[in-house]
């Protein structure tokens, strides 16, 4: 004779912990081994041949609109998505996280470890018209320094 055995949920399945229906092909039953017993008469001998072959899991009408509805959602969809499920939420602060870093490593790299927000402000001054006019004034007040130590002298 012969058994044949799919490692796969054969109807739809909610998750134990909360009931959110579970992606039936993408997610596999948690049980790791599979008992047979074997009755005979007399010396008998079997031979175990497993195959491995791809699944292909036929979803019902209701997993088949829940699919096509959260496609149609678009990034809104998504966002409800993370925002409900723990370990997506995790992975995308990480991600976030990843990509701050990233970012602030590439500005201090660009600045040769100097202060970036210094050198902006510096750099604002100079192009400001109240900058200017700051420049100005300072470049003024320093000639006329100059003046006075020679009349001085």
């Amino acid at each position: 004779g012969v058994l044949h055995y799919e490692h796969a949920y054969s109807q739809a399945a909610f998750n134990a912990d909360d009931p959110v229906l579970l992606k039936r092909d993408e997610v596999a039953p948690p049980e790791r081994t599979l008992f047979l017993t074997v009755e005979g008469f007399g010396d008998c001998s079997f031979t175990l041949t497993p195959h491995l072959s791809p699944l292909q899991v036929r979803l019902t009408r209701h997993e088949l609109a829940l699919r096509v509805a959260r496609m149609k959602r678009g990034w809104e969809g998504v966002i409800q998505e993370v925002k409900s499920d723990d370990d997506k939420r995790r992975s995308f602060h990480e991600q976030v996280q990843k990509i701050a870093l990233n970012k602030r490593r590439v500005l201090w790299e660009k600045a040769r470890g100097r202060d970036i927000v210094t050198i902006n402000c510096e750099a604002v001054k100079g192009a400001a018209p109240q900058g200017k006019y700051q420049h100005l004034l300072e470049k003024h007040y320093d000639r006329e320094q100059k003046f006075q130590r020679v009349r001085n002298f």
